[in-house]
């Protein structure tokens, strides 16, 4: 894991605020690339494709929130726990399935496979890998099955050390007015 806090559950939205700040300082799969900038970028790719859906926005802001909770295989389910006090059902179920999406992706067209990072690709197996048909067509019938690849291609595109994107100050408030 890591020498960062660990969290159960976020208590209230300024728990996670601060929580957020601190994945400043969290490595992500890039090098020259911090946990927070990645759901920065995530965030903002989301925006481009949703301009109005601030929910899907913050869903891509917090996918990867527990990356240094808990082992790889385990960081979206856990992650969405992590909100259960404080996002809505929606958001939180985006987090809950985004490695259910690449996935999905991944089954359904192989060669999505190869724009997948080193780290993406390593991960793969470890999250369950190539979906059967029962669970193709179970994702197929998610009733947020659209957004969840939306969060999925945002999370590739989301990669790129230096980017220019909004900082965590411009979604602070959309953060809160989605808030429970």
């Amino acid at each position: 894991m890591s020498n960062f806090p660990k969290i159960n559950h976020f208590e209230n939205i300024e728990e996670l605020e601060q929580y957020l700040l601190i994945m400043k300082n969290m490595v992500c799969e890039v090098e020259g690339l911090s946990e927070l900038d990645h759901g920065l970028q995530t965030a903002c790719e989301l925006e481009i494709m949703s301009p109005n859906d601030k929910e899907l926005q913050i869903a891509g802001l917090l996918h990867d929130i527990a990356h240094q909770q808990c082992h790889i295989r385990d960081h979206e389910q856990y992650g969405s726990n992590m909100l259960v006090k404080i996002m809505p059902y929606r958001i939180r179920e985006l987090i809950a399935q985004h490695a259910n999406a690449k996935r999905y992706l991944v089954s359904v067209n192989k060669s999505y496979y190869d724009k997948l990072t080193p780290t993406s690709k390593a991960s793969f197996e470890d999250q369950g890998g190539l979906m059967n048909e029962d669970e193709i067509k179970l994702f197929e019938q998610h009733e947020f099955r659209d957004d969840l690849i939306k969060v999925r291609v945002a999370d590739d595109l989301a990669k790129t050390p230096g980017r220019n994107v909004h900082d965590i100050e411009y979604w602070l408030n959309d953060l809160r007015k989605v808030a429970i």
